[in-house]
């Protein structure tokens, strides 16, 4: 469940940097899948800790 959230979570933080760059589809796949494995790692591992922290870090976007 915390990896799922947090996959997810990576994903839309991956396509939101991506849309102000205009690149290739291809680098968006991959940034949307690094991110999400990032953020699906860290929520795992860290928990809570992890969307406290993440919500003070975007506290203009949450």
């Amino acid at each position: 469940m915390r990896f799922g959230c947090g996959a997810i979570m990576g994903a839309a933080v991956g396509f939101g940097s991506m849309l102000f760059v205009n690149d290739s589809f291809g680098s968006l796949v991959v940034t949307c899948v690094v991110t999400s494995l990032i953020f699906g790692i860290a929520a795992m591992r860290r928990g809570d800790r992890f969307w406290e922290r993440l919500r003070h870090w975007v506290w203009w976007w949450i």
